[in-house]
């Protein structure tokens, strides 16, 4: 049974270790994803969260950043963040996150779904 559904494209269940895609949603508000797309970036996106809030800070996204060996200054990283932020929660939430990927281009947000963190990362 289904706990909580969020605006966020999160499903929090009862019966689940941890959340999952709200498929349903994002199937109607990100359609050029599939559902194996979709679940692929929440894992990706789950990675990047280090706090476990299921919300990505500048902090996380600059350590996301650092790894990978593109560290970007921590203003910069917050400006792009306010352009997806739609909730102005000054982090960015998975379906935002989906909004930033899809700003990339199909392609480049195809490269989630194959690991390749730096393209999630790659903000400029």
């Amino acid at each position: 049974a289904v706990v909580s559904t969020q605006s966020t494209g999160i499903m929090f269940c009862a019966n689940a270790d941890k959340p999952m895609p709200n498929y349903p949603l994002l199937r109607k508000t990100h359609p050029e994803y599939s559902r194996d797309e979709i679940k692929d970036m929440f894992d990706k996106f789950c990675e990047i969260d280090e706090t476990g809030d299921y919300r990505l800070s500048a902090d996380e996204i600059c350590t996301c950043l650092k790894k990978i060996g593109k560290p970007i200054p921590k203003r910069i990283v917050q400006e792009q963040i306010r352009k997806f932020d739609v909730r102005q929660s000054g982090v960015l939430e998975f379906d935002e996150f989906l909004n930033f990927l899809r700003s990339l281009g199909k392609s480049e947000a195809k490269g989630v779904s194959s690991g390749r963190t730096s393209t999630v990362c790659s903000i400029q």
